[in-house]
């Protein structure tokens, strides 16, 4: 088995075996039962008002038993030890051993009773396996996370030594402790530095089934998963589910992070999962691909700055699955997946794609649920406030209790310009009072639009038990953008949750900086939003201090900037000439490596798609400081890059050059033909554009 590692600068290199480095920290799971999935699962499994959480002891549901087993909610495990000589049933019977091992330490690290059901568990493996292999020795566990001894604890690891020595590669208790490391790390980068050549399958995945809060977490997520395929699906051949759930969990994060990673994603898999010498190891219905289609969908319309060629792309690939290799063709949520995509491309195009599935589908013959996606569709299709209003109250009608149509209506009228703050209460209010469950999706939307700390406060209560890490930072910058705009001193400064410790009274803070930075610090994981937000108020007072920051914070850290993150760097690096940062680098010396390195070189490469406004941030800081040779590569940079821009930064662009080099552009612009379809001005307008702006030219 091969895990790649992903750093700075999209360059991996493999690793086979490593030390295994200590983490230590208070709580064994909680913080793990934070992340997408967790939360997921706890909905799916409670959402219509369940007497008890039904639990199988597999790996992905640790964190969620650690979640409910520190509430309220009854719950139970289903599953009976089944011992059977097959590597499969053996690796499935050592997950849930490891699995009952796990919840164990945790509930030792808390000093809280063990339940008995893990007793019963260990003693049916031990009943059933026939062996008895004597006296083991807990002490390495003991000693690793800080445990009392424990007779069920040792009635566990005597059960995984049996079980090892049924399979091919026994494994050893110095295994078990990287394992349970690996899975109650507080990163998805010291989990895998815990990873080594027989680490089974089951840790692997419950890796690729984490939360990454940064670019490089997920794009080493998405190595692991595509250089080591064969390995964990022969181990994990007979669980579909868990393949699905993990393809779905890339999905959700690869539109976030990297959507020009989703084809090499499926492109591996299908190539897998499609040849001749394994296509019978792992069988995928076109159902499964025609759901991710319709999520790549949901999942990328939370981002108005994506770029939508890339979804595209991806599900032209799992199109051409459906229709070649299974046979089949897209289903009402495949058709109604590409039409808002499309749509997001050309309008017309998409509302063609919505009208081939209207006449090809019945709406009376529809499932529920295919019902919902159309009305989805049709919300998000609307070209007026009006009209998107008039399909919600209908879908309403027959969907009173979805979460998700509300959400689409949310995110149709943010499209549309017409969100503001008194909406967004409105509306808040509204689900707060109707049986519709607030989602961490709902409030991340509605967020942007609260101007009141009180509503955010209302907000933050609301979801406070199940909120999501994301959504954590997320309030945290809101916060953070409402302070900034109060005068130091001046104002009451609110009592918020995170300013005091659980138990105790809120914290005052005498000054607006002093509560900012006490946000920011005290945050349990901080995203790239939050560490942007917090560079952006540094900047507006100690440019200094800021590239200090971003030298702990993004450099040290081994993280990847975002666009928000790059065009910040350079508009500060712009008034920070004489700053001296990095590798003993100026600020505008440094800012310009970064914003090369970090993103794409050409269209079908990783990294950062650059817009308009951080193009512009670009040309500027260049201009500035004479980067002569650099701005004269910018144009075969947008051809590589197939980026088309917009007018106002060719003119940008233009008005670095000597005017009779930017005319002489302008006139033979049509005869380049890889430039056809820019939107290049006229002479008149450049003479304009430089008499308005003033000339930025560059000595050459």
């Amino acid at each position: 088995m091969t895990t790649c590692f992903r750093r700075r600068g999209y360059h991996s290199f493999a690793l086979y075996k490593i030390n295994l480095v200590p983490i230590r920290h208070n709580s064994l799971l909680s913080h793990r039962a934070l992340e997408r999935l967790p939360n997921n699962l706890y909905h799916k499994l409670t959402q219509y008002g369940q007497s008890e959480v039904k639990l199988v002891p597999k790996i992905e549901h640790a964190p969620l038993y650690s979640k409910v087993m520190n509430s309220d909610k009854p719950f139970s495990l289903n599953w009976n030890p089944i011992f059977k000589p097959s590597q499969h049933k053996l690796y499935q019977l050592l997950e849930a051993i490891v699995f009952h091992i796990i919840c164990v330490i945790d509930y030792l690290k808390q000093g809280k009773e063990v339940p008995d059901l893990h007793r019963e568990f260990f003693s049916q493996v031990i009943a059933r396996s026939g062996k008895n292999e004597g006296s083991v020795d807990c002490e390495k566990l003991r000693s690793r996370f800080a445990i009392p001894y424990n007779g069920i604890l040792k009635m566990g690891l005597q059960c995984f030594s049996t079980i090892s020595l049924y399979i091919n590669e026994p494994y050893t208790e110095d295994d078990l402790v990287a394992w349970v490391d690996s899975c109650s790390a507080r990163s998805i980068s010291s989990s895998v530095s815990l990873v080594t050549e027989n680490t089974p399958a089951f840790v692997l995945f419950d890796i690729l089934l984490r939360s990454p809060t940064f670019k490089e977490q997920f794009l080493v997520q998405s190595e692991l998963w595509t250089h080591n395929i064969n390995y964990l699906i022969m181990q994990m051949r007979k669980d579909t589910y868990i393949l699905k759930t993990m393809l779905d969990n890339l999905t959700y994060y690869a539109v976030m992070f990297e959507p020009h990673s989703l084809v090499t994603l499926y492109q591996s898999t299908m190539d897998f999962i499609n040849s001749p010498k394994t296509r019978s190891l792992m069988k995928l219905s076109s159902a499964f691909f025609d759901d991710l289609i319709w999520n790549l969908a949901v999942y990328s319309l939370r981002y108005q700055k994506l770029d939508p060629l890339a979804i595209a792309n991806a599900q032209e690939l799992l199109m051409s699955q459906i229709r070649n290799v299974q046979g089949t063709s897209l289903s009402l949520k495949g058709y109604l997946g590409i039409a808002i995509v499309m749509s997001r491309i050309s309008y017309s195009k998409g509302l063609q794609v919505f009208h081939v599935a209207e006449k090809k589908f019945r709406k009376d013959t529809c499932s529920k649920k295919d019902l919902l996606t159309y009305y989805l569709t049709k919300i998000h299709l609307a070209k007026t406030p009006s009209e998107a209003i008039n399909t919600f109250k209908i879908a309403s009608n027959k969907f009173d209790y979805s979460s998700t149509l509300w959400l689409f209506f949310i995110r149709k009228l943010k499209y549309l310009n017409v969100m503001d703050e008194k909406r967004a209460k409105l509306f808040y209010k509204q689900i707060c009072n109707s049986k519709v469950r607030i989602t961490n999706d709902i409030v991340y939307e509605l967020l942007h639009f609260v101007g009141e700390l009180n509503v955010l406060e209302d907000m933050f209560r609301s979801v406070s038990n199940g909120k999501q890490v994301t959504l954590d930072n997320a309030f945290r910058v809101r916060y953070i953008q409402l302070l900034k705009r109060r005068e130091p001193n001046k104002e009451d400064l609110p009592k918020l949750q995170w300013g005091s410790e659980k138990g105790h009274e809120f914290r005052n803070f005498d000054s607006v900086e002093k509560y900012i930075s006490h946000i920011y610090t005290t945050a349990p994981a901080k995203s790239i939003q939050l560490i942007v937000t917090y560079l952006d108020y540094i900047s507006k007072w100690d440019t200094v201090r800021f590239f200090e920051l971003y030298k702990e914070e993004i450099l040290d850290r081994d993280h990847l900037p975002n666009a928000a993150c790059l065009k910040l760097l350079l508009e500060t690096a712009k008034r920070s000439e004489d700053v001296k940062v990095s590798d003993n680098l100026l600020a505008p010396q440094f800012a310009i490596r970064e914003f090369q390195g970090n993103v794409q070189a050409t269209a079908k490469s990783y990294g950062i798609s650059p817009r308009d406004d951080l193009w512009k941030s670009y040309i500027s800081l260049l201009a500035e400081f004479d980067y002569v040779s650099e701005l004269s590569k910018i144009m075969k940079w947008w051809i590589d890059l197939n980026f088309r821009p917009k007018r106002s930064t060719i003119l940008s662009l233009l008005n670095t050059l000597p005017e009779e080099f930017a005319l002489r552009h302008i006139k033979h612009h049509q005869v380049a033909k890889s430039k056809k379809d820019w939107d290049w001005p006229t002479t008149r307008e450049f003479r304009r554009f430089k008499w308005f702006h003033g000339s930025s030219s560059v000595s050459r």
